[in-house]
């Protein structure tokens, strides 16, 4: 977990920061975003923890792959990443992880042809799902990317 970095940008033991904040009745999001760019996408990730309407803390990670041929690849991508993160605290003891997914369900919107079925992936793989406009932990993502 030692990639893992604060809004500061500074490491941090994430196992530690997420058994205190979990015990303060904090709660895991995982949200994903990413950009291409000429030569890369870059794909950031983000854990965030939420007691209450306000306030998120927050710790992200990114990486530079090979650009995706379509919107398609681009936005599974998201989805697998986030559903790995998942996946990767959930194996650490944590429980009750939302996955928010960068994806809207208003059919005007290109990544609507693709709502019904990342959706049902996240739900299937036993995780709450939030889309857009309420996805926080994505909108962190792409702050980043």
């Amino acid at each position: 977990m030692s990639e893992w970095r604060c809004l500061q940008g500074s490491s941090k033991d994430l196992r530690t920061h997420l058994e205190l904040l979990l015990r303060k009745g904090y709660k895991i999001h995982v949200g994903c975003d990413s950009h291409q760019y000429a030569d890369y996408t870059r794909i950031v990730s983000v854990i965030c923890l939420r007691k209450g309407p306000n306030g998120v803390i927050t710790y992200r990670k990114s990486q530079n792959e090979k650009p995706s041929s379509t919107i398609y690849l681009k936005l599974q991508r998201e989805v697998i990443e986030a559903l790995e993160i998942a996946q990767f605290v959930a194996s650490r003891g944590f429980e009750d992880i939302t996955v928010h997914l960068d994806i809207n369900p208003n059919d005007k919107y290109l990544s609507n042809k693709f709502y019904q079925e990342f959706v049902n992936m996240v739900k299937g793989c036993g995780y709450k799902c939030i889309t857009k406009p309420d996805a926080f932990a994505a909108a962190i993502a792409d702050m980043f990317t």
